[in-house]
């Protein structure tokens, strides 16, 4: 990954502040709104309206929210250990096979947790959004790379 050691503590000192239950719920609204094809992918919850979804605060849905920020979590941890990071990464990806989703998925979530990220933290300068940029597109290679 070639970030900078600045960088890296932009990353770290804005996931602080995200609410992963909260935040999550966010960024998968805006995922399946902009791409409501991958509703199904969701055995839980894919066949219910979204609004209703996140009105409600169904389990399922809130549970997979979580555990996708999570994933972000365990990447922002390792940011400073680039082989455990593509070992949690790739054992991700590898599993993704299984849920149907691949390269194009993986590419799509880029921008929209960008977008999560700067409504969650009230903006973004450029340089922090370059920083997740650089590093989002290393998290969804390796999670691409463990599927081959």
């Amino acid at each position: 990954m070639a970030l900078t050691g600045k960088q890296k503590d932009l990353i770290r000192e804005s996931w602080a502040k995200v609410d992963h239950k909260k935040h999550g719920v966010v960024f998968y609204q805006k995922l399946l709104t902009a791409h409501p094809e991958y509703m199904p992918m969701f055995k839980k919850f894919g066949g219910k309206d979204l609004a209703t979804l996140v009105e409600t605060e169904d389990a399922e849905f809130v549970k997979q929210a979580t555990l996708t920020f999570a994933a972000i979590q365990k990447a922002v941890d390792n940011l400073d250990n680039g082989e455990n990071m593509a070992k949690v990464l790739h054992a991700l990806g590898k599993r993704h096979v299984n849920y149907g989703v691949f390269e194009a998925q993986f590419l799509a979530v880029q921008p929209v947790i960008i977008d999560t990220l700067n409504a969650g933290l009230g903006g973004m300068s450029p340089e922090l959004t370059a920083a997740w940029e650089t590093a989002l597109k290393t998290i969804c290679q390796m999670c691409v790379d463990g599927q081959k």
